[in-house]
């Protein structure tokens, strides 16, 4: 016979899911819109997406709040996640929840040592503002500063990612 702890482990095994989610901590990461946390980041899953752990065990996925990065298939994929990794990895955050994705990830503003992760990710030419969600003078500032100093993706002659051509249509 197989308890329901067990069985419940065993599905979120199967499912690839933490069981820190599965038990129901809040749902999901929703309890923490307008909330503001301390964690560590424990995994850089891309240029724009984190997993963090908040005191003592709770793991969450955090994707970055008005910042898009180039996907694993386009041009300047690797160096926006090796400065992702660089940035933040194994380091204490603040987390603040603005609103929860499709995916269920939890889309926030990171702070690091007085720095914003969607800021200086847009700001080293590695990522596009977001409009589709927001319109922040501060990352269109960092963008603009990028893209005058050839930076990343902004250099002459890079090949440009989605989020670019997006962000174009757009306008």
């Amino acid at each position: 016979m197989i308890t329901k702890p067990i069985a419940t482990a065993a599905v979120c095994v199967a499912l690839g899911l933490t069981l820190v989610q599965a038990q129901g901590q809040g749902q999901g990461p929703r309890d923490l819109i307008n909330k503001q946390v301390t964690a560590r980041i424990v995994r850089i899953i891309d240029g724009d997406t984190v997993d963090a752990v908040i005191t003592p065990s709770r793991r969450i996925r955090v994707r970055f709040h008005g910042a898009d990065a180039p996907e694993r298939d386009e041009d300047f994929y690797q160096q926006a996640l090796v400065f992702t990794r660089v940035f933040m990895f194994s380091r204490d955050v603040t987390i603040s929840g603005k609103d929860v994705d499709p995916y269920n990830r939890l889309v926030a503003r990171i702070v690091i040592d007085g720095k914003d992760a969607s800021e200086s990710l847009i700001a080293a030419g590695l990522g596009c503002t977001f409009h589709r969600y927001l319109s922040d003078p501060v990352l269109d500032a960092a963008l603009t500063r990028a893209r005058s100093a050839h930076l990343g993706f902004w250099a002459n002659g890079a090949r440009l990612p989605r989020c670019v051509t997006r962000e174009s249509r757009r306008k």
